[in-house]
């Protein structure tokens, strides 16, 4: 294998390098972590792209979270109500939020990872959204 297919093909596995700087490293991976520091750096920052574009996705995945948790938890209040199917609908809803939680907290696990390493991470679903405001 030549030198230009693995360095291609590492970039397949670990994305575009984006930071090289240990500071914007460090601040790409506590907006990966946290939603409200990613807000305060996407309203702060205009001349680091890394930083934008990792403030822009933890506050899509804020959002995501507070919208999808939102949704289940008023509908297995409301359903709740109705006798023994209630009780049904809101334990599956609430499993259903139990999950997506995890699921967003291991999302935020590899952005941190891919964030630390000064590497792009794309939210498939989100990659619009975040492209135009980074």
């Amino acid at each position: 294998m030549s030198c230009e297919q693995h360095s291609t093909r590492q970039e397949d596995l670990h994305g575009e390098v984006i930071a090289t700087n240990r500071t914007v490293r460090l601040v790409c991976t506590l907006c990966a972590a946290s939603g409200l520091f990613g807000l305060f750096v996407w309203f702060n920052e205009d001349e680091s792209r890394a930083m934008r574009q990792y403030a822009a996705q933890s506050l899509a995945l804020m959002l995501a979270h507070i919208v999808v948790g939102a949704i289940l938890v008023i509908s297995a209040l409301l359903i709740g109500r109705v006798p023994v199917f209630g009780y049904a609908v809101q334990l599956v809803a609430w499993l259903l939020y139990i999950a997506f939680a995890i699921g967003l907290l291991i999302l935020r696990v590899r952005m941190m990872s891919s964030a630390w390493k000064g590497n792009t991470f794309h939210i498939p679903l989100l990659e619009r959204w975040v492209s135009r405001r980074a």
